[in-house]
């Protein structure tokens, strides 16, 4: 179910309305259900839209390729012990970039290899975590150098 807020903002004697879409859907309660839940937490990021939010209940979200987040779009759970999001593949859980956030989930089961790996849960290239649980994920860097 998508939702659609309206923001005013007051600028001098201008007011810019901005439409912000909010994308909630439930979880599938605290064990993995084994659906693959990527393609709607994606559809919901760009449903999301420009500074939008999209919120997951509680529940472990099975995910078999990385999530990117940008354009200002907040995904928030119901608290990091309630919302898991689980990497199931070879590859990052989320990269967060171009002001986004995430809130209240744990991050698990992401997984980078290969020189300069970084971030198996989560790469933050311009973005925010706030009350997040990153564990279980593995980054293995080779030395090139000899």
């Amino acid at each position: 179910m998508s939702k659609i807020k309206r923001n005013f903002t007051i600028f001098g004697l201008f007011v810019v309305l901005a439409t912000v879409a909010t994308a909630d859907f439930a979880g599938d309660g605290l064990q993995p259900s084994g659906v693959d839940d990527t393609a709607t937490i994606k559809a919901a990021i760009d449903d999301a839209g420009t500074g939008g939010t999209v919120a997951l209940g509680e529940g472990v979200f099975l995910i078999t390729e990385e999530l990117t987040i940008g354009n200002g779009i907040t995904l928030e759970g119901r608290g990091f012990e309630k919302t898991v999001i689980k990497q199931t593949a070879t590859a990052r859980v989320i990269t967060l970039d171009g002001r986004a956030k995430i809130e209240g989930v744990t991050l698990t089961g992401g997984s980078v290899s290969g020189n300069g790996a970084k971030g198996a849960g989560v790469l933050v290239k311009n973005g925010t975590i706030s009350w997040c649980c990153i564990s279980n994920n593995t980054a293995t860097a080779y030395n090139c150098n000899g």
